[in-house]
């Protein structure tokens, strides 16, 4: 599942490169992290794809059935290149983990 902030056309790349997702349900705009994670779950969805740096902060992954996946940007232009790196990381997460994708991937090759 994309949380709401990222790009719609993240999920059609995510799709292209192997990986199920969907976009975020209009419905849960603007619900709460913990309510959100709850309705995720209870949705059958293994794992959010988020860029909310400060969630594995503010909730506790202990026990959930959703890993969670934290994007460094949510700008499609610094996401569209990692795509593939983003859906390994989906594929691998597990139920409780946190995966972090570093800022640094996303800035690419300093200039010479």
């Amino acid at each position: 599942m994309l949380d709401e902030a990222l790009p719609h056309k993240l999920a059609s790349l995510l799709r292209d490169a192997g990986c199920p997702v969907d976009r975020f349900p209009a419905r849960w705009k603007g619900m709460q992290d913990g309510a959100l994670l709850d309705a995720i779950e209870a949705q059958g969805w293994t794992v959010l794809v988020t860029c909310d740096r400060n969630m594995p902060f503010q909730q506790s992954f202990a026990g959930r059935s959703i890993a969670v996946v934290v994007v460094p940007r949510q700008r499609l232009q610094i996401l569209a290149p990692l795509v593939d790196q983003i859906a390994m990381t989906i594929r691998d997460a597990r139920p409780g983990e946190v995966k972090i994708i570093d800022r640094t991937d996303a800035v690419g090759p300093s200039p010479a």
